[in-house]
């Protein structure tokens, strides 16, 4: 005891543990941070032209004919950021419905009907600026993962559609 009558506290071992797992996530947080900072895409690492194709599913005939023209910018839809620049955009197939009955039965009905109500399907590819990382996998503009048989939801200006990366080529 101390002159006067305190005890002297002293640091224990748990103490000890909890200031160093607290430094531990402090120096953890501040590295995310800075490494995160200084990016690939930041620190200005090449960026090739890529051809990101893709499928549109069940999409109306008109929206296809009338705004999946060559030269469109698509945008990604979560983030804004710029998808690539229409290439192509063809009709591989009018869209095939099917409708389950009441009695269990699934049965396919026409699409053979005009104006708005035609659906097709789309295949098209768009020019985008990106590279392969160490594991082969793309990332639009050095930053964003986009892997074959993902569903992306991209827009135009008169255009949002959900789409289906078919496939990813080093531009010629």
């Amino acid at each position: 005891m101390n002159d006067n009558g305190k005890q002297k506290k002293r640091l224990g071992a748990l103490d000890v543990l909890i200031i160093f797992l607290l430094l531990a996530v402090i120096g953890s947080a501040a590295y995310r941070w800075y490494s995160g900072r200084n990016s690939d895409a930041a620190s200005g690492v090449q960026m090739d032209p890529y051809v990101i194709t893709f499928k549109i599913v069940d999409i109306r005939d008109s929206s296809a004919q009338n705004y999946l023209e060559t030269g469109t910018n698509f945008y990604l839809q979560d983030t804004d950021q710029f998808f690539g620049t229409l290439r192509e955009g063809k009709t591989i197939r009018d869209a095939e419905k099917f409708y389950e009955m009441p009695d269990g039965e699934i049965v396919k009905v026409s699409t053979d009907l005009t104006g708005d109500f035609y659906r097709v399907d789309v295949e098209a590819s768009v020019t985008a600026r990106g590279r392969m990382d160490g594991e082969g996998r793309f990332l639009l503009d050095g930053s964003r993962y986009i892997g074959a048989n993902r569903e992306i939801t991209i827009y135009s200006k008169y255009l949002t559609v959900t789409a289906i990366v078919t496939g990813i080529s080093l531009a010629q």
